[in-house]
This record gives structure tokens, sequence and C-alpha cells, in this order.
């Protein structure tokens, strides 16, 4: 069997042309990145200027089912936008039609799924594909179209490769427990890692290790799950972690914490020891405590997942405060509780007290976003967030 993955109207005969579009001519209508396929059923595949469309995390679940479809040794060929060249004659370019012309070959068409979600320089995507357990046979860069550069890879999957093969499995899993729309940037990186993470203890068989992980508990449900026999009572321990709030566990100890300005590092860490002690808890008695609201909380724990908790509660603070709602107060109080080292939540939520309750009352949040300061890098912006603190503290 070959493979012509993401097809559009480019129809092969003798190959199973395969579109996530009904509107194409594929034979099969399947997302590149969960293929309703069995393993090892392909000798080739192929996908065309798909991997622009689908993103950096749907890309590497792509490459992982690439490797589970194709038999050992079987050889997949890439091609996306050669974005070095393209950048180059971006750079070059005489004049804005020019330059435009190359901005419709780095972003793609302004046409529903047409877009282009990322751009593969040609080192990134050899380290992916090593890493989803290929071997690169050959590199080309080719004109696409007048003006339209191309990289081309030729790939052949690895012999043997449980790295590899382990990555596939989970992703796999996690596609077909519905635990991944890649809608959140800040989700998906989280689970990616876990991943990363999971697959390296499974290898080596470090069932309780998987179980600890606080990232992505439903991830690690999955991954012992899949050593089935070999985590019997860690299967069990992480069915009741989930049972009993999964990420939640860990997010009630972070947000238990005093806010302090730039201690989100010491924060993250005390909340993933407590997931820790909870884990073993599951472990050896069989009895856990329910995390309230696990509904309403983010489902990876992750310090960008944290981050982006924080800026969506200030946005809800700073409307409430202009609306003057009485639970205002409270709202920036849970964007702190979040984030701790956003200079800009604290000096907000300053203002806001200060207002309500006058500067002696918010003094302390002009303090700790000066200490939260500290750990950003220097830039303009970290200077004209000092000079705004400095003055609301006069």
């Amino acid at each position: 069997m070959k493979l012509n993955i993401g097809c559009g109207n480019d129809r092969r005969a003798g190959w199973v042309n395969i579109d996530a579009s009904a509107d194409t001519a594929a034979d099969r209508v399947m997302p590149a990145e969960s293929l309703d396929l069995p393993d090892g059923c392909a000798a080739e595949a192929e996908a065309a200027h798909l991997i622009e469309h689908l993103g950096y995390f749907k890309s590497r679940y792509f490459l992982s089912e690439c490797f589970r479809t194709l038999r050992p040794g079987g050889r997949l060929v890439l091609e996306t936008p050669d974005i070095t060249k393209t950048c180059a004659a971006f750079a070059a370019a005489k004049g804005p039609e020019e330059r435009e012309a190359q901005l419709g070959w780095i972003f793609g068409p302004e046409t529903a799924g047409m877009g282009h979600r990322y751009a593969f320089p040609e080192e990134l995507l050899r380290e992916l594909a090593r890493r989803a357990g290929f071997d690169i046979i050959s590199t080309e860069s080719r004109t696409y179209h007048p003006g339209r550069a191309a990289l081309r890879l030729e790939l052949r999957r690895h012999e043997e490769d449980r790295a590899a093969a382990c990555q596939a499995s989970l992703r796999k899993a996690v596609m077909k427990a519905g635990l991944e729309d890649f809608t959140r940037e800040e989700f998906s990186s989280a689970r990616d890692e876990a991943i990363d993470q999971v697959c390296s203890m499974m290898l080596k068989g470090e069932a309780a290790g998987i179980l600890t992980l606080a990232a992505a508990p439903a991830v690690s449900r999955l991954a012992l799950d899949l050593l089935g026999e070999a985590a019997g009572k860690e299967s069990v321990a992480a069915s009741l972690l989930d049972h009993c709030g999964g990420a939640a566990l860990a997010w009630r100890a972070l947000l238990e914490q005093p806010p302090k300005g730039g201690a989100q590092g010491p924060a993250f860490a005390s909340a993933e020891l407590a997931y820790e002690k909870a884990a073993r808890r599951a472990l050896e008695t069989d009895k856990l405590e329910t995390a309230g609201g696990a509904a309403e909380l983010p489902s990876v724990f992750s310090r960008a997942a944290a981050r982006a908790e924080g800026e969506k509660f200030l946005g809800r603070a700073l409307k409430a405060a202009d609306a003057g709602e009485e639970d205002a107060g409270e709202v920036f109080g849970m964007a702190l509780a979040f984030e701790r080292d956003e200079p800009r939540i604290w000096l907000e939520s300053g203002r806001y007290f200060k207002a309500a309750k006058g500067k002696a009352e918010a003094a302390d949040y002009f303090m700790n976003g000066l200490l939260a300061l500290e750990g950003l890098p220097g830039m303009e912006t970290r200077d004209a967030l000092r000079r705004e603190l400095m003055k609301e503290l006069g």
C-alpha cells in the first residue's frame, strides 16, 4: 500500500489518497494526525505541502502516525515551503509586490483550511523526523512554483526503534481518548513534554515515576494502561487520581499558596511535590480526597498553562473593576494565585486596591511587582513596568 496524505486534488492511481477534507479527490477522509489505518500497512507514504497546514504539535503526531503505519524500512517523502530561502527572497525583494508574493508563500491563502500554521526550517524538520523514528535519506531544495522555494526530504523508517514505537503508541492512545484537540498551545506543549517524559520512563519500566508526574495525569494513565501487567497497581492508582481530579490536585496545591512576586518556580515545585504525595497515597492506601472545582481547572499542569490562566483572570478582573463589581478584588487574587511572576498583574492589582482601599493597602502589591521584575530579561517593557511601579509607590 502507498499513502498520499493530504492529497487535495492530487489524486494518484495506485495510491490510497487521504485528506482531512471531503471536498477533495481523496479516497478516504481522515485527519493526518490520527490515521484510521492499521499498524505497518504501508510501504510508502508522501505528504506534499501538508505539514505547514498542521502546525508544530499536529506534525509531531502526524510523523508518529507515519512511523506507525509504515513497515520497517518504509519510505516517507515530505515537502514544505523552504522558509530559509523564502525569507532570503523576501529580504531581497525589490518592491511590495515581490514581498507580498513571498508572504503568500509563508502564510498561505486566506481561505479556511488553507492557511499555513507553521514554517519548518530544515534543521528542525530533520530533528523531528529523527525523533519520530526516521533516517534522512536525502534533502533537496527545489522550485515548487516560480519564485517559491520548497524543501523536500526523503526519509526511511527505522527497522527497530523502541522509543519511536512507544511515542507512536502513546500518541495514538491520546487521540483515541480525545485528550488532544490542538486548540490551546500551552496545553499541547504540556502534553507533548509529558509524552516525551512518560515514554522515556515506559522504556525503563518506571511505572512509579509515570504515576507521580503531575504535568498531564491523563497521559500518564494511558501510558500505564499500555504497560499492562507491568503497571498493575500503578494503573489502578492512576484511575483513582483521575477520578479525584487529576491535574486539579496539583492546581489546588498551587492556588492554596500565598502569592509572592517572583516565586512561581518554588510554588510550582511545591505543588508538584503535593501531587507526588497524593499519587503515592493513591498507590499505598487506595484513598484520596477529591479536588474541588476540577472541571474549571486546566487538564494539564504547566507554567505556560498557569500564565494563560493568570492572563484570563486579569482580563476578568479589569472588567469587573471598571464595572464596580464587589468581587473584583477576589478575581485579581485568582490571577495572582495562578501567575506570580507577571509584574503587570501585580501592578493592576495594586492600582485596584489603591483606588478601593488606599495607598497603604496597595504598597505590598507594587513591591511584589518589583520582585517579579527581577526574573524578567532586560527589555524596554521591563524598564517601563519598573517606572510605573515606582511611580505608584511614590
